[in-house]
């Protein structure tokens, strides 16, 4: 029987409206979260890292609408939106800006994953499955009825040039009710849908990425890390470092094909998969061998705290997999979750609270075996002699803990525990000249930076030194980009242009031109093969450039040596006129 358009449209509205009986606290949230966006865009309010915790909100409200169906208990439900009101006048920003806020949506997800407390792996697969599917349509469908709007309204103002001043709200209010409004809604009616549905229809291109794409790669990927296991073995050396990340990786994809192999039509690989816990032991092996060895060297960082915890989530699930009454995925969801908001949440243990803690030790070790701190501990603020060149590796390893703990730390502390704000400041004071370069360069093999033959690009930068406007009337400041409010530069077909804010020619220059009349009494010329200390020689002098009326000031200017002397890109600062 065909379905009329018109009959399509009504069962859809007639599915919202069932949506809006069925998840008030979610639709709330997401009318709240609509609001809370245009007042930011209207800049009524100024916290803008708000916004992004609006997905934390609707995720509480989903959850507890699954948690807290009956009796007294639906009322925390209905009150779960007022979660957000507290932290309106938070300034969340910073904390939005850590690696926390990634870690959150993770355990938010998993915690969504989990809430059904549903054992049966193919259910739990299914479960997953069904969420992705449901995301996915949403969030098509909200990019369609956006792109369709964008078409209608742009068409217009085209055609009969009206609304040409608020293009940029339209689109802006366009993108938020697409997706900050009519996405999480639609989830809803689509999940709401999923719930009655039982089982996942098994679909052909499903199959075929799987079986003829993904699978394989997994294959492949293995016998790789067999081949490197054994060849670390016959060689009895340590695993790279970045090791660990590609196993994890790896581990996280095979686990992934294994719980959709019963979604399959056809299951080819059940052979591998079926034995993945048993094939996964020398890759895990190398994971611990790696991870222990970067932590042995370089101490524990938030990063490295996370693969950590990241690889233990992965061992225990691999060797629950052993077991068909343990392995479960539900056990693996749960696990990971609190792993995660343990290391994340708990004070005292979590992941950055760990970082800074291993680098202070690994500090005031080298502190200690250097002699370079009096009996309180803060460093003595003198230049050692160039003799301690020998302890390179140990001032090396110190400038890094330094440079991740003035990052990490609250102001202040640094200067108040070492007598240093950061490493900058301990390269200046302590650091042994000979080694100021080494340290700071955790390629550097030489004490001195070797200029290489072949090296191709050489990069100018502005060390800040204030302009010398003697004989200038006017100085302005140039954006290397135009927004119609201040001068700006323009570098097109190798030529350098300044203009006003309403686009009149101040200055023209072709780059060539430019480099020939700097590179004139230098000895030098464009086809010469020219050393990089010669051109750092003449850093001053290329970094600007004069005329009997102006002087162009630069903040950044990249050459090119081959096949012939060229100026790639600049980026100007000053304008100077007479």
């Amino acid at each position: 029987m065909k379905v009329s358009l018109k009959d399509r449209i009504r069962r859809f509205v007639g599915r919202l409206a069932e949506t809006f009986r069925y998840a008030p606290a979610e639709t709330a949230v997401a009318v709240y979260a609509f609001l809370i966006c245009a007042l930011i865009r209207e800049e009524v309010i100024e916290n803008d890292g708000y916004a992004l915790l609006l997905p934390l909100f609707f995720t509480f409200s989903f959850v507890t609408n699954r948690w807290c169906r009956r009796g007294a208990w639906r009322i925390v439900y209905y009150l779960s939106p007022l979660l957000a009101l507290p932290l309106l006048a938070a300034d969340v920003g910073d904390w939005t800006r850590t690696v926390a806020y990634p870690v959150t949506l993770v355990v938010c997800a998993l915690t969504v994953l989990a809430s059904d407390w549903q054992s049966d792996n193919e259910r739990f697969v299914e479960r997953a499955l069904r969420y992705v599917y449901d995301l996915l349509s949403a969030l098509l469908l909200a990019l369609t009825a956006f792109l369709a709007l964008m078409a209608i309204f742009h068409s217009i103002v085209y055609i009969f040039n009206i609304f040409t001043g608020i293009s940029s709200g339209f689109t802006t209010y366009a993108a938020m009710s697409a997706f900050v409004l009519l996405a999480p809604v639609c989830f809803l009616a689509f999940n709401r849908t999923s719930d009655r549905e039982q089982g996942v229809r098994p679909n052909p291109f499903f199959d075929v990425l799987l079986n003829y794409v993904l699978s394989p790669t997994v294959l492949i990927y293995t016998a790789i890390l067999y081949l490197y296991f054994a060849m670390i073995v016959l060689r009895w050396e340590l695993p790279k470092g970045g090791i660990a990340y590609l196993v994890f990786g790896y581990a996280i994809v095979a686990t992934v094909l294994k719980a959709c192999q019963p979604m399959l039509l056809r299951r080819l690989y059940d052979w591998y998969y079926g034995r993945f816990s048993l094939i996964a032991l020398p890759a895990l092996a190398m994971f611990w061998t790696g991870v222990g060895y970067r932590v042995q060297q370089y101490g524990f960082t938030q990063d490295r705290v996370y693969l950590a915890v990241c690889g233990a989530i992965m061992t225990v699930t691999i060797l629950l997999f052993f077991s068909r009454r343990s392995g479960r995925y539900l056990y693996v969801a749960a696990l990971s979750g609190v792993l995660l908001a343990v290391f994340t949440y708990i004070p005292g243990v979590t992941a950055a609270a760990i970082g800074i803690r291993s680098q202070m030790q690994r500090a005031e070790r080298i502190v200690v075996r250097l002699g370079l701190a009096d009996a309180s501990g803060r460093l003595i603020l003198q230049k050692r002699p160039d003799a301690d060149s020998v302890y390179r590796e140990d001032y090396r390893r110190l400038y890094e803990s330094f440079e991740y703990l003035a990052r990490n730390c609250p102001a202040g502390f640094m200067a108040e525990r070492y007598g240093v704000d950061d490493s900058f400041a301990l390269q200046n004071e302590v650091i042994p000249q000979v080694l100021e370069w080494y340290v700071s360069v955790p390629w550097a093999t030489e004490l001195t930076p070797q200029e290489d033959p072949q090296r191709n690009s050489v990069l100018l930068e502005s060390d800040g030194a204030p302009v010398d406007i003697s004989g200038y009337r006017t100085l302005r400041a140039v954006q290397n980009y135009e927004n119609g409010q201040r001068l700006y530069a323009d570098l097109s077909r190798d030529t350098l242009s300044i203009k006003d804010n309403d686009g009149s020619l101040l200055f023209r220059r072709g780059l060539e031109d430019m480099l020939r009349e700097k590179l004139s009494g230098s000895g030098y010329a464009v086809r010469d093969t020219v050393p990089v200390a010669a051109l750092d020689s003449m850093k001053s002098a290329l970094l600007q450039y004069e005329t009997d009326s102006v002087k162009v000031v630069f903040d950044m200017v990249r050459l090119s040596r081959f096949p012939e002397l060229r100026i790639e890109y600049v980026s100007v600062g000053f304008f100077l006129e007479k």
